[in-house]
């Protein structure tokens, strides 16, 4: 098992070359859109180094990120709902990270991503049962790395400087390891395989110190510790006191620490052996830098322990350790069905759901509602539009295709369809796009948060020449002027302001800021909603419900009689949704309110959105007059 680690150092700049020329595009969009959640970050062994250069990253960023280990995380699942993750996985399929994953999607997260350096793995099998799961695969052409993280780990390095930053100057890089290899065969004279070495390193560095301890402890190289700078001088540095004659140091340093280093070396005894790993280049490639450097000490080291870094022999009780199935441990047996545990964890909350009395009561609720929503005889069903029939991340395509059939299939039974949004025409006009012309007349659209609704042969709508209400008039005034030099875009229409916020940095800020405003002209009499992609704020009177009586007159025209199914993504307040889904028969595809009697998120585990609507949609049966919602509990 393995390769020798030398070989596997003269691949590292064919892996930052491979990495230039990756499209990161998806992975980008991924990282920023995590920006108002807490990001736990997942890693074992060599991965974990890169988890904490990218934790860095994100706080550096104005983000609070925590690297963590697969067990680690096991013991934070009261935060999972309200978090973002990042799978680091070098080969995608060992157990440790693969009962993470399956362990963080029961417990509904914000996000989460896989970043992986392999295609077809576990992990992408995984990944693809669920839509709130994203996995980003990148094959690297230098192959599986030997014993211990070499070019797959500098490949993540590079990707994640890539992410937030510019990958650049990779020849000064070579210059730097020509440099220190000198002082590093210097260091190696000074020392054996005996000696102690303590990494000292602050902030940017710590990825790099952690991935040396790694890599020397693994292989069986040295005894090491680490310690940032200054936690060092609170008692460890007694080891030099205590034991002189088998210590050394490393020290990593860079632009921002190096006076710090300098200071704290010179109050150190002479006697010990120390080297520098020192970079001059700007944060990120500073840790690209240093990791380069790092590995070839890691190589002398294990010529000082006559062992090949990349190769250096595995028990048999340590594969035993590395295959250890310990699921069993964390199993949790709950009083109730899955589905039953999903839908009220989703209204509830990882605080509550463990308390046996509110989980009773509220699957009392949840049954009530399965028991009303299957015995309903549905003639129409009304849609929510960016979320639930289109994902929010390709909103300008439309509806999903995964969709398109199913709409179809209602037109064809006979049945109607109606659509509440907060678009103007862009909604009609992509319906129209795959909607027979023969079923228009079925199909009625509520424009701008239902400020006006026709059916969707009403090419008139909305009418933009309509003039805006007062209350509208004034709000747009005053949001102008107080937005104004703020990274927004305002646009007025006759029953809406659309406000889009740009600035990635201060979108959490801004919002508040654009509600505060509203709310402190009570005499506005308007109302504030939100989608993933913008606020809008409508006249007082206006709501999404407004639909209802087109489609009820509709019905009469056709001669049926039933009920409506409402569905859509936003269903707590501000969310744009929530009077819709307030109807007395309602499915979020995401977000529920606090209602029990309605407004249920009775999807399957790691389903949102897009996904979560064509599955509501398959549980759809067509009898001869009405249409019926048919679930297990």
């Amino acid at each position: 098992m393995g390769k020798p680690f030398t070989e596997e150092l003269k691949l590292n700049y064919d892996s930052l070359n491979w990495v230039s020329e990756l499209n990161l595009d998806a992975l980008k969009k991924s990282i920023e859109s995590c920006r108002n959640t807490t990001v736990y970050i997942i890693g074992s062994g060599g991965s974990l180094s890169a988890c904490y250069l990218l934790e860095f990253l994100f706080e550096q960023n104005g983000v609070v990120a925590k690297s963590v280990t697969p067990l680690e995380v096991m013991y934070s699942k009261k935060n999972f709902s309200n978090s973002s993750f990042f799978l680091v996985s070098s080969s995608g399929k060992n157990k440790d990270i693969l009962f993470a994953y399956k362990s963080i999607i029961k417990e509904n997260p914000k996000a989460l991503h896989t970043i992986c350096m392999a295609k077809g793995s576990p992990l992408r099998k995984l990944s693809d049962l669920y839509s709130k799961a994203k996995i980003y695969e990148y094959e690297i052409p230098t192959g599986r790395d030997g014993f211990l993280a070499t070019n797959s780990l500098l490949a993540y390095f590079a990707i994640f400087t890539r992410v937030f930053g510019e990958l650049k100057g990779l020849n000064a890089l070579k210059e730097n390891v020509r440099d220190i290899s000198k002082t590093i065969k210097e260091f190696s004279g000074k020392i054996d395989a005996s000696y102690t070495l303590f990494v000292l390193y602050s902030g940017s560095s710590k990825c790099v110190a952690m991935d040396i301890e790694s890599k020397c402890i693994e292989a069986s190289l040295c005894d090491l510790t680490t310690a940032d700078y200054r936690n060092f001088g609170h008692g460890r540095h007694n080891w030099f006191d205590k034991r002189p004659k088998n210590s050394a140091i490393v020290l990593l340093t860079n632009n921002i620490d190096r006076s710090l280093a300098e200071k704290t070396i010179k109050v150190l005894p002479k006697a010990i052996p120390s080297i520098i790993i020192d970079s001059k280049c700007q944060f990120p490639m500073s840790s690209i830098d240093q990791l380069l450097q790092s590995f070839r000490l890691v190589e002398v080291l294990g010529k000082n322990a006559n062992i090949d870094p990349g190769r250096p022999g595995v028990p048999e009780f340590g594969r035993k350790l590395y295959n250890l199935s310990y699921y069993s441990i964390f199993k949790k047996k709950s009083s109730v069905s899955t589905r039953a545990y999903n839908s009220i964890y989703r209204k509830i909350g990882v605080l509550d759901i463990d308390n046996p009395k509110l989980l009773k009561a509220w699957n009392k609720s949840y049954e009530n509602f399965i028991k009303k929503i299957k015995s309903e005889k549905l003639t129409t069903i009304i849609f929510d539009f960016d979320g639930t029939l289109c994902s929010s991340l390709k909103r300008y395509e439309g509806v999903d295709d995964i969709i398109k059939s199913r709409l179809i299939e209602i037109l064809e039974k006979g049945f109607l369809i109606g659509i509440s949004t907060g678009r103007g025409k862009s909604a009609r006009e992509n319906l129209q796009t795959f909607i027979p012309e023969k079923f228009y007349d079925n199909v009625f659209i509520s424009y701008y948060n239902g400020f006006e609704t026709g059916n969707l042969g009403q090419n008139e709508l909305p009418n933009l020449k309509l003039e805006a209400e007062e209350s509208i008039l004034k709000s747009y005034e005053i949001l102008k002027s107080k937005l104004k030099g703020y990274e927004v875009s305002i646009e007025l229409r006759p029953g809406q302001i659309t406000i889009e916020i740009e600035s990635k940095n201060n979108a959490g800020k801004l919002k508040s800021y654009i509600k505060g405003t509203i709310l402190s002209h009570a005499d506005l009499n308007v109302q504030i909603l939100e989608s993933d992609h913008s606020i809008d704020i409508i006249p007082k009177n206006t709501s999404k419900l407004s639909i209802v009586n087109f489609c009820k007159q509709q019905e009469k025209t056709l001669g049926l009689k039933g009920s409506y199914l409402c569905i859509g993504d936003k269903g707590m307040w501000p969310g744009n949704d929530y009077k819709l889904l307030g109807a007395s028969l309602s499915l979020s595809v995401d977000e529920v309110s606090l209602e029990k009697d309605t407004c249920w998120n009775l999807a399957s585990l790691g389903l949102s959105n897009v996904e979560a609507t064509e599955e509501y949609l398959s549980k759809i049966r067509f009898y001869e007059n009405h249409m019926k919602f048919e679930i297990n509990k």
